[in-house]
């Protein structure tokens, strides 16, 4: 019988010994190994400019739909740019060299593949002519803007982002 104020005594071990410490000790190191190794400030550039195309390509098709007018993002493989242009007319393209007053296209966003170091470039480009062109409706302007970009790193860990169809919707992937 137990009285008020005394504590149960327990029969058995208590605590842990030496051996299980450190076998829980192993698991942890071998984990942190495994997490140094697999991530890299690389694949983390590559990850975050994969991001942002993804995100310029939703921007431009919103842009088409808000202003009723074509949207285009080029891609510029020789110098690892893209530009998002408002009011696009595909059969002009849309750079830094074009007088604004004499077209109404607008460079919307210009994004360098070098502002995020790491070597990324641009790797496969499936978009016939290497730019894309959203209607006023939010659909590709045709058939030939289905594609999509490969995006790499000095790693040659590669993202992907294009359109799979003729609505429009974006779509990120890493092969």
């Amino acid at each position: 019988m137990q009285h008020r104020g005394q504590t149960k005594i327990f029969s058995g071990k208590q605590g842990y010994s030496m051996l299980e410490l450190m076998i829980v000790l192993a698991i942890i190191g071998i984990l942190g190994l495994t997490i140094n190794f697999t991530y890299s400030p690389a694949d983390s550039r590559l990850k975050s400019a994969a991001r942002d195309l993804y995100s310029h390509l939703q921007k431009t098709r919103l842009g088409a739909v808000k202003t009723s007018s074509d949207w285009g993002i080029i891609f510029d493989n020789a110098t690892s740019e893209y530009f998002v242009c408002s009011n696009y007319n595909a059969d002009q393209d849309c750079d830094d060299n074009d007088t604004f007053g004499t077209r109404d296209e607008i460079i919307e966003a210009r994004v360098s593949l070098s502002d995020y170091k790491s070597g990324i470039q641009f790797g496969e480009i499936t978009y016939n002519p290497n730019h894309v062109v959203y209607e006023p409706s939010g659909r590709l302007k045709n058939v030939g803007y289905i594609g999509s970009v490969d995006l790499k790193n000095n790693k040659e860990t590669v993202f992907n982002v294009g359109t799979t169809s003729l609505a429009g919707v974006v779509k990120i992937t890493k092969p």
